[in-house]
């Protein structure tokens, strides 16, 4: 049996591969894959809320590569934003 519809993505980063991401959170920027619906069913998308703005992004991502995704959007904000470096 394949994977129930709407079932969060493995992680593929963990503990210190996770430093962009902890400090997008901690800064307001929230990036996850949500699944689609309709003809869209087998496929995830990823929303960016941004200080309250959301942003879709239009592409179409698989369950299995939806994260890959989502960590470089946070590795992009991270390397953008991030003051401390």
């Amino acid at each position: 049996m394949g994977v129930v519809h709407g079932t969060y993505p493995n992680h593929h980063r963990y503990n210190g591969d996770l430093k962009s991401w902890k400090w997008c959170l901690g800064n307001g920027i929230m990036i996850g894959p949500f699944p689609g619906w309709g003809e869209d069913y087998k496929v995830w998308f990823i929303e960016i809320k941004i200080n309250g703005n959301r942003n879709v992004d239009p592409a179409r991502y698989t369950y299995e590569n939806v994260m890959y995704k989502v960590y470089q959007y946070c590795d992009y904000y991270y390397n953008k934003y991030n003051n401390d470096k």
